[in-house]
């Protein structure tokens, strides 16, 4: 992404850009906080598990159609209201287990870890159609969620009196 190339998208001049953004970097914040704004879903399913599924295929399918917000979000932590909006959502997808913002944020990041590195690889030119798609991506998603009810489950049971 180049100012240039943003500004010849409207025919104006590159520096007419900067009238209306101060910065590359403010730009990239407010392009990448548009595309947070699709990821959120209209209804979020319930139960943890459909919510957290929906949420990570909704954010690979967004992310599939803008391929430099990978390169975007590595560089900085996503801040904006539509990326609040998002982690909000996510929030609640697992609000059934009572967690703390605290408790839930590895979770989250992993399934965050595992949704970027699948689209990273998908990406590659090597990647064939059947790695590219949501079938090739819920399986591994699905072992992760099973890893976190079976680490609640044996918390559980841990926390139980004998």
């Amino acid at each position: 992404m180049s100012i240039r190339r943003v500004v010849a998208e409207f025919a104006g001049r590159p520096m007419s850009l900067y009238s209306f953004v101060a910065s590359k970097q403010r730009l990239i914040e407010l392009m990448v906080d548009e595309v947070f704004a699709e990821m959120v879903l209209d209804v979020l399913p319930s139960g943890w598990r459909a919510g957290l599924h929906a949420i990570a295929e909704r954010t690979l399918e967004v992310g599939s159609l803008h391929p430099w917000l990978i390169e975007a979000t590595v560089r900085g932590r996503p801040s904006g209201p539509s990326a609040q909006q998002h982690a909000a959502q996510s929030l609640a997808a697992v609000a059934e287990f009572g967690l703390t913002e605290a408790d839930a944020a590895p979770l989250l990041r992993a399934i965050d870890a595992y949704t970027i590195g699948f689209a990273l690889t998908s990406q590659s030119p090597a990647a064939s159609a059947e790695t590219t798609n949501l079938t090739a991506f819920a399986p591994g998603l699905d072992w992760l969620l099973s890893g976190f009810a079976s680490a609640r489950e044996n918390n559980s049971a841990h926390d139980r009196p004998n």
